[in-house]
């Protein structure tokens, strides 16, 4: 309950970790980084542009402005070097939702829209 009403504070402030839409500012030094996810809004497939120095996991999801998850992919390995990977949303209704990325130590949310 307490990790919802923190996500719905930050999603009425409106605070992200990003400084473009769809562009992380991360540190360089971190072994795991997404650099784009795209295109924002969204059709049926969004993309995630990863930068790894290691071989990690990845798992994403698809959150309601609620908190509450409405789609999950299966894990995914990453591997060293730049990467994108697609994932398939058109059974979604059109909405606002977070989408978060976790990889390794590295969690990334970020607000996408779906039309």
């Amino acid at each position: 309950m307490r990790a919802k009403i923190l996500l719905l504070l930050f999603i009425l402030i409106g605070f992200t970790a990003f400084s473009q839409p769809g562009v992380v500012t991360t540190d360089a030094e971190k072994p795991y980084r997404i650099e784009k996810i795209f295109p924002n809004p969204i059709n049926d497939y969004v993309f995630v542009e990863i930068e790894a120095v290691d071989y990690a996991t990845a798992r994403f999801e698809l959150l309601d402005i609620m908190g509450n998850r409405v789609q999950q992919w299966e894990p995914m390995r990453i591997i060293p070097g730049a990467q994108r990977v697609r994932l398939d949303i058109k059974n979604l209704h059109s909405g606002v939702y977070l989408f978060r990325a976790k990889i390794g130590d590295e969690n990334i949310v970020l607000r996408v829209r779906k039309v």
